[in-house]
């Protein structure tokens, strides 16, 4: 399975694709079917160990995720519940179908006001991956439906606190 790189100034070994760079417009049929989520998240204000997502956190098209690998190489793997992936998929579902452009997301560079930074990105059947900064709203880089583009990483995030250990790695 391929993995996607969600800062590709982290890299970690876990992903094995590098981010996108400048914008591309294709039509939602181009876009094919979610084939996997991951999500990488910065806590300027918590221990790595106690910040969710610090070191990558991923979702399949089967529902089975992975949380890290660590500096250690510590990875956490399980898999989501049914209707868990059956809301998950029909949200990424909806999105991709409300897709109209892609276009790349800035780098951040820092965390967020407050303290933490998130990037969640969307891989499809085609290859094409569509990152989601975090925030209130969420900085969307595909131009989507704002109530679907709000939907899922809203909803993945929610996964994201429930399947990724804290600590982590166990101390």
């Amino acid at each position: 399975m391929k993995r996607v790189s969600l800062l590709c100034w982290l890299a970690p070994a876990l992903f094995l694709f590098g981010c996108g760079s400048g914008s591309t417009t294709q039509s939602t049929s181009q876009f094919g079917t979610p084939v996997q989520m991951s999500e990488k998240t910065a806590c300027e204000d918590f221990p790595p160990s106690e910040c969710s997502g610090l070191y990558g956190f991923t979702i399949d098209r089967a529902g089975n995720f992975a949380a890290g690998p660590s500096p250690t190489g510590v990875v956490s793997t399980g898999t989501i519940t049914s209707d868990e992936l059956n809301t998950l998929s029909g949200d990424a579902t909806s999105y991709l179908a409300s897709v109209t452009q892609v276009a790349a997301c800035p780098t951040p560079t820092s965390p967020a006001v407050g303290g933490e930074g998130d990037v969640i990105t969307l891989l499809t059947s085609t290859n094409a991956q569509i990152t989601i900064l975090g925030g209130a709203p969420p900085l969307n880089c595909g131009v989507a439906d704002p109530s679907k583009a709000n939907a899922l990483p809203s909803y993945f995030q929610q996964l994201r606190e429930k399947y990724y250990p804290i600590p982590f790695p166990a101390q």
